[in-house]
């Protein structure tokens, strides 16, 4: 989507959702069927289960598995 950010070492499975203004920064997983919301942002080393949704200005900590 529009001004989203995909760092690099990330790995994004299948049917995931980086929506406008979304960051996910470096070297992580998004399992299949994540959504992150406009504006969410995952900081780097993160490891998101299957079908997490990050909310629209949610932030998700370094190294938080969900």
């Amino acid at each position: 989507m529009p001004y989203a950010v995909v760092n690099t070492g990330t790995v994004l499975n299948k049917a995931c959702i980086v929506n406008v203004g979304a960051l996910v920064d470096h070297d992580c997983i998004l399992e299949e069927g994540c959504h992150i919301a406009p504006g969410g942002i995952v900081k780097g080393e993160n490891h998101l289960q299957k079908g997490t949704k990050v909310d629209s200005g949610e932030v998700v900590p370094l190294q938080f598995y969900r």
